[in-house]
Formats: C-alpha cells, sequence, structure tokens
C-alpha cells in the first residue's frame, strides 16, 4: 500500500510537472508567436505610411507646379494688360503725325545718320 501511495504521488508529481512544462513552453511560443506578429503588423504599416508620404508628396509637388503655372500666366497675362493700356495711353496723347498708319519704326521722313 505504503508502495502504492508511493508511486501515485510520484505519478502525480510527474504528472504536475510535465503540466507546468508544457504551460511554460506553450507561454513561450505564444509569445514568439506574438512578437513576430507585431513585427508584422508594424513592417506593414511602416510601408502603408512610407507609400501615402510619397502620394502626398507628389500630389503636392503637383499642386505646386499648377499654382506656379498659374501665377507665371497671370504674370503674362498682367504685362500684357499693362503693355495695351500703355501703348493706349500713348496713342492718346501722341501727336497726330505720330499716330498715324505708319509704322512705328518710321522716322516720319526725317534723315536719321
Amino acid at each position: 500500500m505504503r508502495l502504492e501511495t508511493e508511486i501515485e504521488r510520484r505519478v502525480m508529481a510527474g504528472t504536475e510537472d510535465v503540466r507546468r512544462e508544457a504551460e511554460e513552453s506553450i507561454q513561450q511560443i505564444l509569445e514568439k508567436v506574438e512578437r513576430e506578429a507585431e513585427e508584422a503588423a508594424r513592417a506593414r504599416a511602416e510601408d502603408q505610411i512610407r507609400v501615402e508620404a510619397d502620394r502626398i508628396r507628389i500630389q503636392a509637388q503637383k499642386r505646386e507646379e499648377r499654382v506656379r503655372e498659374a501665377t507665371e500666366d497671370e504674370i503674362k497675362a498682367s504685362v500684357g494688360k499693362a503693355r495695351r493700356e500703355a501703348q493706349a495711353a500713348a496713342d492718346e496723347v501722341a501727336p497726330s503725325w505720330l499716330r498715324g498708319g505708319e509704322s512705328k519704326a518710321s522716322t516720319a521722313g526725317y534723315r536719321t545718320f
């Protein structure tokens, strides 16, 4: 009887040791899987952030280029308008002999040297 009790006690202790070792092993595996999953998720997130940042940067560059082109067009239009207004004002105050249908490069019959 005593021997049976001792065997039972040892079997139970062995079973407890096996259970504890199994739980520790499972816990280590779970921690490893969690760590790997977290690393993979972080890598994917970083890739997505990088892609989104590149997309935003490219959009900003395109927007900047459109603004520059629009500004340049506006400047050219303003210069053209100012030129036309200046020409109209000059035509209004110019002497009649200069306003004639002659070419602006004409020397009005004067000889130049």
